[in-house]
């Protein structure tokens, strides 16, 4: 009985010892996806609040009238900073997710009692839905040794 002898080329090798930790590093990229993405979403919405890039809907003159008999931020959508500081990442990998104050966040993005919504998280969003591919495929290819 002949038994075939062969040897595996090292590039080969090497391959199949990739392969091995190919899950895990595809898990972590992923991981490092989403945050990214919480991230850059929770950082956008405040930087657009904070520039002013949103489309104003104007404030009554009572409100602006009693945000400066208070000493509060003139801008729309600031006043006391307190919605602006709801805005951030909680968890890490794929748990990474963006809280804010909800019923504010509704109230302001939408609209309410005769006052036209501010829209500013939907234009991010809607942005970084263009980006996702990407993020996703540079954190893959860090992940697997090409970048």
């Amino acid at each position: 009985m002949i038994k075939p002898k062969f040897t595996i080329p090292p590039e080969t090798l090497a391959l199949i010892r990739r392969m091995g930790v190919l899950p895990s590093r595809v898990k972590a990229a992923n991981a490092r996806a989403i945050e990214r993405i919480a991230r850059a979403c929770a950082d956008r919405v405040k930087e657009k609040i904070e520039t002013q890039d949103i489309r104003k809907a104007g404030m009554s003159p009572g409100w602006v009238a009693y945000k400066q008999r208070h000493a509060l931020d003139p801008r729309e959508l600031v006043a006391t900073r307190e919605y602006l500081e709801s805005i951030q990442v909680k968890g890490k990998g794929v748990r990474a997710q963006v809280e804010a104050d909800d019923v504010k966040r509704k109230l302001l993005e939408y609209g309410f009692k005769g006052r036209p919504g501010v829209p500013h998280w939907t234009p991010v969003l809607a942005d970084l839905h263009k980006e996702v591919s990407k993020i996703v495929g540079e954190e893959l290819e860090k992940a697997l040794g090409g970048g």
